[in-house]
């Protein structure tokens, strides 16, 4: 069996530019390992995603779902979960266009709630 372990984990992260854009990926190969995930590899998932939203990916994020039509989804309810809880991440993540900032680790009940108000039509 050990020698059909494979070479790695299955499991990669990064971020670059693509056509001037910065992008942050994580990618899996659910064959290795029967797909399952790793502590650590939640972790690099985490990690990669603070990344980006530390560097701005999450705001251009919503900035352009914010500028869609209605009809095309320009209204949808959004969270930022972020790795900070500095009231100027809370600031900027609303400028922005989310409707919550929440900070990890965020407590079930706490994001419950948020999810709850954010399922409420508009001006509930």
């Amino acid at each position: 069996m050990e020698s059909q372990r494979p070479a790695g984990d299955g499991f990669v992260t990064g971020f670059g530019r693509i056509d001037g854009r910065l992008v942050y990926v994580f990618a899996q190969d659910f064959t290795v390992f029967g797909g399952s995930l790793s502590a650590s590899n939640a972790q690099k998932i985490c990690k990669i995603m603070d990344l980006a939203m530390r560097n701005g990916a999450g705001y251009e994020l919503i900035r352009a779902v914010r500028a869609l039509p209605a009809e095309r989804g320009g209204c949808m309810r959004a969270a930022a979960l972020m790795g900070s809880e500095r009231p100027e991440d809370q600031v900027r993540a609303v400028t922005a266009g989310y409707d919550a900032q929440l900070a990890k680790p965020v407590e079930p009940v706490t994001l419950l709630a948020t999810v709850a108000r954010l399922a409420q039509p508009v001006g509930m």
